[in-house]
């Protein structure tokens, strides 16, 4: 089975999508990297802020 995959840089409206895998991706992990969610039920994200706030083109996430 042959499967089309396009890659495009994200853009702004994108974020809350982004957020939402990176929750999902650290509860997977935290069974092997340790860590708790805090009282909101997220994890620390200052790395992903940091990467978001960025300014101009050539993000990566």
């Amino acid at each position: 089975m042959d499967a089309d995959l396009n890659l495009r840089t994200a853009i702004s409206t994108d974020r809350p999508v982004i957020e939402r895998l990176r929750l999902m991706f650290r509860q997977d992990m935290s069974e092997f990297v340790g860590g708790v969610p805090n009282s909101e039920g997220t994890f620390r994200s200052e790395r992903l802020e940091a990467v978001l706030s960025r300014s101009g083109s050539g993000r990566r996430m």
